[in-house]
């Protein structure tokens, strides 16, 4: 874990233990390179398929957010399941996912077939003109 990881997480016990499982989790897919940034970390190969960035100000207002984590994630399609909180279309075939992770045993099956999918997705890609 570098430095600009853990200062994103801004040393928050639950929030580094989720970061450490989708790590595991995305060194499955293959090869990808991290990206850290002022709001958010990413994932890509070369293009973006993954990022975990601080939950929406709604979940902090309810008390829900202390150790959470939001997950984007980029698909061809939309995908329905009750554990999005949101989908967006920002342009054609590209459907951009939110999770909220609240412990590293949300990544499970379900969010790993996510990940895969949208790993592959963003791996045949191609550039917009």
């Amino acid at each position: 874990m570098t430095a600009q990881v853990l200062e994103f997480l801004g040393g928050n016990p639950g929030r580094t233990a989720l970061f450490e499982a989708m790590e595991r989790v995305i060194s499955e897919l293959g090869d990808c390179e991290l990206s850290v940034a002022k709001t958010q970390i990413s994932w890509g190969n070369p293009f973006k398929f993954a990022f975990l960035s601080n939950p929406p100000r709604s979940l902090v207002r309810q008390g829900r957010a202390e150790d959470c984590l939001l997950l984007s994630f980029g698909l061809d399609h939309r995908e329905e399941h009750p554990r999005i909180a949101a989908a967006a279309n920002p342009y054609p075939d590209r459907w951009t996912h939110h999770v909220v992770l609240a412990e590293p045993g949300d990544i499970d099956e379900t969010v790993k077939n996510w990940l895969e999918c949208g790993y592959i997705f963003a791996k045949l890609k191609k550039r917009r003109r």
